[in-house]
């Protein structure tokens, strides 16, 4: 199966933020446009888990070295494929 990643319409929508950045040193809210980050593969980041709300380090991997049927089919444009670091024992 191949799976190609959606282009969603962002307007009016605010990104999910990677920690606590939304505000700048004086308090002030920040524009989520000025949010969103260009990641590179070997990139380190914290990633959110959708099943249970808790934080896991990740990498940046590149996708042409991951198989198709390991890839999500429900991609954004923009999304970047990691690999969890640790265990979840």
């Amino acid at each position: 199966m191949h799976c190609e990643p959606k282009q969603q319409d962002m307007k009016g929508k605010r990104r999910p933020s990677i920690g606590s950045h939304e505000r700048d040193d004086e308090g002030e809210e920040l524009d989520p446009e000025h949010l969103e980050v260009e990641h590179v593969i070997g990139d380190v980041l914290w990633v959110r888990r959708d099943d249970d709300g808790t934080w896991w380090p990740a990498v940046v991997v590149n996708d042409n070295n991951i198989s198709e049927t390991s890839k999500p089919c429900n991609r954004v444009m923009g999304d970047v494929l990691v690999r969890l670091y640790g265990s979840y024992q």
